[in-house]
């Protein structure tokens, strides 16, 4: 057997181990990832302004209180591609995990909350993580977005995969 052979087989190891391990690689999860983002109300800073200056009463936003929405929607980051980071220190001190999900929602980053150190409270809870499986492109807690392509390590921050 030749070395380019050898390489070959390596390679192809390699990778399907890669592939078992990364659920993400399904082609309707990756359907999934992108019709939760369309969906999301707020996908772009003038998006977010339009959001707050009409927020409807039954927004996830009035979870928080007055001062942790203000430092919530400051840490939000976009670029032309979308949501690219955020602060998640207001929701681990604030809200429910199902409460984080459906402020998470609102910008198609829901897929965050099995990230966020928040103790499980609930069958709701505990429903949302039974349904947040991990995803390759799955967010980076501990990290922010600090320029195209590049997440910086930051404490309870989540980089996006819009970064």
């Amino acid at each position: 057997m030749n070395y380019k052979n050898v390489a070959f087989l390596c390679l192809t190891l390699f990778s399907a181990n890669a592939y078992a391990d990364c659920p993400g690689t399904s082609p309707i999860d990756r359907q999934l990832s992108l019709a939760e983002e369309s969906a999301a109300p707020i996908q772009s800073e003038a998006g977010l302004l339009d959001y707050l200056n009409a927020m409807p009463q039954n927004s996830p936003l009035r979870a928080f209180s007055d001062d942790a929405m203000a430092s919530f929607v400051a840490s939000l980051r976009f670029n032309e591609k979308g949501l690219t980071s955020f602060s998640t220190i207001e929701m681990e001190r604030e809200l429910t995990l199902g409460q984080a999900y459906d402020v998470l929602s609102l910008l198609g980053a829901q897929r965050s909350a099995r990230r966020l150190p928040i103790p499980i409270q609930g069958e709701r809870d505990s429903e949302i993580m039974k349904m947040l499986s991990p995803r390759c492109e799955d967010h980076h807690y501990s990290y922010q977005c600090v320029g195209t392509g590049t997440c910086k390590t930051s404490a309870s921050s989540i980089c996006t995969p819009k970064c």
